[in-house]
């Protein structure tokens, strides 16, 4: 019995036991554990000649509630030379959860200096609209929560037949004033 099932089972259990010491090993020794979850530093330089010209993100570690009204905040990220700040976040748009990932800039008022549509799995053609340069520069200078309405009633006009992602899109810009409030005061001047 102890040929058959206890010493293999010892050294099984010792080879697991050496096994999974050099995998703990190797993964403190290359520092995988403490890699940056955020932008690389290309891409935020790239979002920011769009959102706030002249601008030098990098990620801060400020936090604020993590999901307002299905949006989520994913990283926030400060200006070196201190003229704003900007947000990284996951929407849902008309595909469902995270099918808007925008990157809202921040002037040092509080008003929104400029969006970047990272990704978007919204229509072609037709959602994909309200991530246009044209359609977002209706945003540029707002400063405080805006409604969305396709009948021109409200701050920001719905794109005709992709009123799901102009909602979409407005909710978003509204929880990152939510998210702007809650920061505002650890960024530093």
């Amino acid at each position: 019995m102890y040929k058959t099932i206890v010493k293999p089972t010892l050294v099984l259990t010792v080879i697991c036991v050496v096994v999974s010491g050099l995998l703990a090993l190797t993964y403190n020794l290359t520092g995988v554990g403490e890699a940056s979850t955020g932008i690389a530093q290309d891409k935020l330089d790239e979002y920011a000649e769009t959102v706030l010209p002249g601008a030098s993100f990098k990620q801060t570690d400020l936090s604020a509630e993590t999901v307002v009204d299905g949006v989520t905040l994913l990283g926030v990220y400060q200006d070196e030379r201190g003229n704003g700040c900007a947000l990284n976040l996951s929407a849902k748009g008309y595909y469902g959860e995270n099918s808007l990932n925008l990157f809202i800039a921040f002037d040092n008022n509080g008003a929104i200096a400029g969006i970047y549509p990272i990704s978007t799995q919204e229509t072609p053609g037709l959602g994909s609209k309200a991530t246009e340069a044209d359609y977002l520069q209706q945003y540029i200078g707002k400063s405080e929560p805006v409604t969305v309405s396709k009948d021109g009633s409200g701050d920001i006009d719905a794109i005709s037949g992709a009123t799901v992602s102009s909602e979409s899109l407005g909710n978003a810009v509204n929880a990152a004033f939510t998210f702007y409030a809650e920061i505002k005061g650890g960024l530093q001047a």
